[in-house]
């Protein structure tokens, strides 16, 4: 029987910036229901403002691919964010979320990142920012992408980063995207078997508290 090594290219996560409400449980009725409306326009990939190339982004110059110090050429990702108008379920109420990709040299972590914000509590006709509050955060490592076997997945379809952010909206915490690859029954990497894509889901310390495959 194949068994999988969760632990490679998933570095430790780290708890989401200090603005977010990931991990706050007082949420209003409200943004309950926005939650719920997203988390399902997420599963059924219905975002009709998603632009060309979600779920990430290349600089539009000749100058997009950078060398690493191995001299081999590496991506170079440019942030970018668009914004999703979200019905509840009663259809009277409109909002509209703002969802962004951070490129690895904008990231605190230098990882590839995602979020969906929304208007902070009591202000849903925000005008700056700073009125804005987090309540999705995905992200991955870079060498994730690298792997010949799920790197192409993830780039060429955004459903992976959706179901990420839809796991991430459900549980209130930050998912990252790893690699799982099969082993063998010693503990070492097997050549039999497929990597896996899997969502790793961190609680408020920066432990992974839960898995998930896709």
């Amino acid at each position: 029987m194949t068994s999988y090594d969760y632990s490679r290219y998933s570095t430790t996560p780290s708890p989401p910036p200090s603005g977010s409400i990931l991990y706050n449980l007082a949420y209003t009725d409200e943004l309950l229901a926005i939650k719920v409306a997203l988390r399902s326009q997420l599963k059924q990939n219905r975002l009709p403002n998603t632009p060309v190339g979600f779920p990430v982004f290349l600089r539009s110059t000749h100058s997009r691919y950078s060398y690493n110090n191995s001299g081999q050429e590496r991506l170079d990702f440019q942030s970018q964010e668009f914004y999703q108008e979200v019905y509840t379920s009663d259809r009277r109420s409109k909002h509209v979320a703002k969802i962004s990709f951070i490129a690895p040299h904008k990231s605190r972590t230098g990882m590839l990142q995602w979020t969906i914000s929304v208007p902070a509590r009591g202000s849903f006709g925000w005008q700056h920012d700073e009125d804005l509050s987090v309540i999705a955060h995905v992200q991955v490592d870079s060498k994730v992408l690298e792997d010949p076997n799920v790197g192409a997945q993830i780039l060429a379809n955004p459903r992976v980063v959706f179901e990420a952010l839809a796991d991430s909206l459900e549980l209130g915490a930050l998912i990252t995207i790893a690699v799982a690859t099969p082993t063998d029954n010693k503990g070492a990497h097997s050549r039999y078997g497929t990597p896996q894509i899997v969502l790793l889901s961190t609680d408020q310390y920066g432990h992974t508290k839960g898995q998930r495959r896709l």
